[in-house]
């Protein structure tokens, strides 16, 4: 038996506007709203699907695993106020990795590691960052003028 590494995932149709567990709503300005099951954190949904032809392009094979790590690091020590959820497909195999804060943030495409610093720093001014005691979270920082 062949173990795939997307078991577990939500399916593919939970792609888009909609968040995988389906718990925030779209707000009036088009950012994510915090999930109902973690009040105070968005979601930042990354593609890991992988595709076992190698003619087939994938955000899992363009390295989208050690990325979402890394993002998940850095959103621990930044305490930003979100959280990272895998998914199997976008459906923008031939862009990715893919990736975006849902639901009505901008897509991240073709991301490498040297994305992940500007993808953490806009994270932080959009969510915000979570309270030293894990509560909810302080306002995100204004930008710059």
């Amino acid at each position: 038996m062949i173990e795939r590494p997307d078991a577990g995932l939500p399916p593919a149709s939970a792609v888009g506007d909609r968040l995988p567990s389906q718990a925030a709503v779209e707000t009036p300005i088009g950012r994510a709203s915090p999930p109902a099951n973690q009040p105070g954190l968005h979601e930042f949904v990354v593609c890991v699907n992988q595709r076992y032809r190698a003619d087939n392009p994938s955000c899992a094979g363009r390295g989208s695993a050690a990325l979402v790590d890394a993002i998940e690091q850095g959103i621990a020590l930044r305490r930003i106020a979100a959280r990272v959820v895998r998914i199997r497909c976008f459906g923008h195999c031939t862009r990715g990795p893919a990736m975006r804060l849902v639901p009505g943030g901008e897509f991240y495409f073709e991301v490498g590691p040297t994305d992940v610093p500007r993808i953490l720093a806009d994270l932080e001014a959009v969510c915000g960052r979570q309270s030293p005691d894990g509560g909810v979270p302080s306002p995100p920082i204004p930008p710059p003028l």
